[in-house]
């Protein structure tokens, strides 16, 4: 008979009492083994009953509207104890050997019990109500957050959970099912093929049916990927079998990108969905397995080239039109691409990766240069919400792809996961790409015109954000392995502050003009490219005072500074364009909430100084000081570098200005960086209460797998 649906979600609320029990008891805090073993021996029965009606239901062939409520109930309730079965499988062999059994059989029979499921039941029976819903609840076979088929979910869920759980979970089954471990993972792939099968089998438009929605069948993909590559670990004789049954899946997607040009009835529109659809399928496998993909003399590189080549040329063909479809199916394949670049990293990128992320961001910002200089406000097919934009990918999305790979390979050096050479490899891939993208970021992220553009969705936010969202992860990590001399990395940040810099100098302070005409505004500052900015300011300067000397440097090719104020060490004279920098900042050339980080921004400042009063007191009394010489101007900078209070100030209130920042640095208390802000806001005018500025945002999403 079918389970009851109330007992089952009975059952999934003990998940966390559950898992709370298997840490203390793995903790040796649990007084009465025997209660608890009791309470573990009810858990199992109780699932593994569920599970083993359930398996009757699809040999009985019950139908679909009774067997999909408990399936669904039953998915996700294996997802739920997933931490749960984790403990017990870590603690197994303290357990009473009837208990044991009765674990082994509960994991077996749940992994049959999805495998069904996914086979079994649809994601949607009918037509999504998403348009008009928050979640799509009635016929469909998902989980609680509205996306995903919940078997796909509960197999990916027990995956992520740890090795040893997912090991024991397919051994468990194979037993249950009494076969050998390569054939329940041939049943496992043979199910995948089906879900393909009923997709090419439904019109392009439709979702419902039989199967799983694209999205769902790759979070099958990438679970059954990772299984393969754990089973070969732990059992060396199936490495031969498995890799053959993964090589199989592999080259499937590599042959559709290979063909596509051979399909001469295919639509150019037809031919970016079959590109997308499967680089994403491409995407969905490990990175020791799509690392091949960028491996110099591999047939597999072609395909890459392919793809890379296809996105390329689209950036060459922006117009002054509304996008048509090959032009959004256009950008779901660069978020195709993306996602396969994400999951190439091994742990850093191959050169020929390397490469092809340089020829791709550069082509993006060629092209944001290329519709800046047609100096008309005017549509653009590419930067447009529906192609390159927030309802689809942001622009900057590769450079995130390799911010995602640094943070990546930081934990698993934090976990001593390599060798010297493998960290020294992946670094110089990361810094390759860094410097590679560099000019091009640069000159889109400062691209003037004419006229404000406000008829395209403008990728300059982004592509900054993204950027300096990079180079902190790349500070983090050299300081992290102690490569942070690198004369490549210490070019990278310093070019990287004194841009910053130039964007600030852009925007007018309170009560000052905005640019001359042919001096518009690079981008706005009124979103998350300030986080990000505020974050890098507070790591940069743990790079050292040679990061000061190069911002000085560097300005001082591009402004004309007042000669009358001369510097014998240049490392002060950059710093004084930096506090200027902080200056303007409070004065209201960035949102307010932007100044809640000034605190954390002048104590990294003070360390970057060594800790020494006296010449961080002075960098602080010259950045209130610097001026370019007359009749020079650099963006809204006619005079003072920090902007009209600054430049409006009487002599005696400058004095004053002076003697008490003296008085805050040299507190001995933990509070004098906010005393210090306080001070200085006060000195550029105050609270501004009546800003055009928008509230405190988060961070932009670049995430590509849904769209």
């Amino acid at each position: 008979s079918i389970p009851s649906e109330t007992y089952i979600h009975l059952l999934s609320a003990t998940a966390k009492p559950l898992q709370y029990l298997i840490q203390m008891l793995n903790q040796g805090n649990v007084p009465d083994l025997q209660r608890v073993e009791r309470i573990f021996n009810n858990a199992l029965d109780c699932l593994s009953e569920y599970c083993e009606k359930l398996l009757g239901c699809f040999t009985q062939m019950y139908p679909i509207n009774e067997t999909l409520p408990i399936s669904r109930l039953v998915c996700i309730t294996i997802a739920s104890f997933a931490s749960f079965f984790s403990g017990l499988v870590d603690f197994t062999s303290t357990l009473h050997h009837q208990l044991q059994a009765k674990v082994e059989r509960t994991l077996g029979l749940a992994v049959l019990a999805i495998m069904s499921s996914i086979l079994n039941v649809p994601e949607l029976t009918a037509v999504s109500t998403l348009i008009n819903t928050r979640y799509d609840i009635r016929g469909a076979m998902r989980a609680p957050g509205g996306e995903d088929h919940c078997g796909c979910i509960a197999l990916k869920r027990l995956v992520l959970t740890g090795e040893s759980l997912t090991l024991k979970c397919v051994e468990c089954a194979a037993r249950v099912r009494n076969t050998s471990i390569v054939l329940l993972y041939q049943e496992m792939t043979k199910i995948y093929h089906s879900l393909l099968k009923a997709e090419a089998e439904r019109v392009s438009t439709q979702v419902h049916g039989s199967g799983v929605t694209p999205t769902s069948r790759r979070v099958y993909l990438s679970a059954i990927a990772d299984i393969g590559i754990m089973i070969t670990k732990a059992h060396p004789e199936t490495t031969e079998d498995i890799f053959r049954i993964l090589n199989d899946l592999f080259q499937k997607s590599i042959n559709a990108i290979m063909s596509y040009r051979e399909h001469t009835g295919l639509t150019q529109t037809q031919q970016y969905f079959v590109l997308c659809e499967a680089s994403f399928d491409l995407s969905a496998f490990p990175p020791s397995i799509c690392a091949k993909l960028f491996e110099e003399n591999r047939v597999e590189m072609k395909a890459t080239e392919l793809l890379i080549e296809a996105c390329i040329s689209r950036f060459h063909q922006d117009i002054n039109e509304e996008p048509s479809e090959s032009y959004i199916y256009w950008g779901r394949l660069r978020g195709g691409i993306t996602a396969l670049f994400r999951s190439s990293a091994n742990p850093g990128f191959s050169e020929f990766a390397v490469q092809g992320i340089k020829a791709l961001v550069s082509s993006e910002c060629d092209a944001i240069i290329s519709h800046c200089q047609q100096n008309a406000d005017v549509l653009s097919s590419i930067f447009n919400e529906q192609v390159i934009g927030e309802y689809m990918l942001p622009a900057g999305a590769l450079l995130i792809t390799l911010r995602d790979a640094i943070m990546s390979f930081k934990r698993q050096v934090t976990n001593q996961v390599f060798d010297r050479k493998c960290e020294s490899l992946a670094v110089q891939s990361f810094v390759s790409i860094l410097f590679g993208c560099k000019d091009s970021i640069f000159h889109a992220t400062c691209a003037h015109t004419d006229v404000m553009l406000t008829a395209w969705e403008d990728p300059r936010p982004t592509i900054l954000e993204a950027w300096l969202l990079s180079i902190s992860e790349l500070i983090k990590l050299s300081l992290g392995i102690g490569c942070q001399d690198n004369a490549q990395i210490q070019q990278l940040v310093g070019e990287s502050l004194a841009l910053c810099i130039k964007i600030l100098l852009q925007k007018p302070v309170e009560k000052e003009t905005s640019p001359a005409k042919g001096r518009i505004e690079t981008l706005s500052l009124d979103g998350p490219q300030t986080l990000a900015m505020v974050e890098f300011f507070e790591h940069s300067f743990k790079l050292g005072k040679s990061l000061l000397e190069a911002v000085a440097r560097i300005l001082s090719f591009e402004m004309q500074f007042d000669s009358s104020q001369p510097f014998s060490d240049a490392s002060l004279f950059g710093g004084g364009i930096i506090i200027a920098s902080i200056y303007r900042c409070v004065s209201g050339a960035v949102p307010p909430w932007a100044i809640e980080n000034v605190p954390a921004i002048f104590e990294s400042l003070y360390t970057c100084c060594r800790q020494e009063l006296d010449i961080f007191f002075y960098i602080m009394s010259i950045g209130a000081e610097l001026k370019l010489s007359e009749p020079n101007q650099y963006g809204c900078v006619r005079n003072t570098l920090a902007g009209y209070y600054f430049d409006t100030m009487k002599l005696q209130a400058k004095e004053d200005f002076r003697r008490r920042v003296k008085e805050t640095l040299q507190s001995d208390n933990n509070d004098r960086w906010r005393k210090l802000k306080v001070l200085v806001k006060s000195a550029c005018g105050g609270k501004k209460k009546a800003s055009d500025f928008n509230l405190k945002p988060q961070y932009t999403n670049w995430e590509c797998d849904r769209i």
